[in-house]
């Protein structure tokens, strides 16, 4: 339990004062405003490109004024970089649901079960068009954004799951090279968001099913 102090009760105090208007808690407000203009820039982004995102379109999308806006973020590059951090929170959250998840009997479960399992995040991005847009944008993101470490997290995890006596530098290399896999198409696809997309996934999953079971094969891990 969180150890209560005199700052914290007076913070407390302060988020459960409700506003006159809306009767609700301003800090509560705020964060809603807060996804509103950030769920804006991801439509946006997918209409007009990361370029073409404007403090103007941004307030008409999330209706709200340009004072509003700059209450929460001073340009347009704030926006996109609280977007970025918001997509790797979520991301890291998928990894952790899995990892944490007890009803997943790595060592066990068919291959293509484990492919499932290691493209979810995969998944988020194909439902998330716009973050490819954000991480292909030069100086967009900072390199926090940008990591690919949730992915190697949960591919080293999984390997370590399914072959525990499989040496840590080898699955190591094996991690990092079943992520290049994974990028290099994500990269090539668009994320499922171009034309091919969809057959390429389906390449991929082949791909990596192929990848696990020849390691099950693998006499000196």
């Amino acid at each position: 339990m969180t150890r209560t102090t005199p700052h914290t009760r007076l913070t407390v105090t302060r988020a459960e004062h409700l506003d006159i208007d809306g009767r609700r808690p301003s800090q509560e407000r705020g964060t809603r405003r807060v996804e509103l203009i950030l769920d804006a820039a991801a439509a946006l982004i997918g209409e007009v490109g990361v370029e073409g995102l404007t403090v103007q379109l941004l307030a008409e999308r999330a209706e709200t004024s340009k004072g509003s806006l700059y209450h929460f973020f001073p340009d347009v590059a704030a926006v996109l970089r609280a977007l970025g951090e918001r997509h790797f929170r979520a991301i890291s959250a998928t990894v952790v649901d899995i990892t944490n998840d007890p009803s997943l009997d790595w060592p066990r479960m068919p291959a293509r079960n484990v492919v499932a399992a290691l493209l979810a995040p995969l998944d988020y991005l194909e439902r998330n068009c716009d973050l490819l847009a954000l991480v292909r944008a030069p100086g967009v993101l900072p390199r926090s954004s940008r990591s690919m470490q949730p992915m190697l997290d949960l591919v080293d995890f999984v390997l370590a799951a399914r072959f525990p006596s499989m040496a840590p530098e080898r699955r190591a290399t094996r991690s990092a090279m079943l992520v290049a896999m994974i990028d290099g198409v994500v990269g090539t696809a668009a994320r499922g968001c171009s034309r091919n997309g969809r057959e390429m996934r389906q390449e991929l999953e082949e791909l990596l099913a192929s990848y696990l079971i020849s390691l099950s094969t693998t006499v000196s891990y």
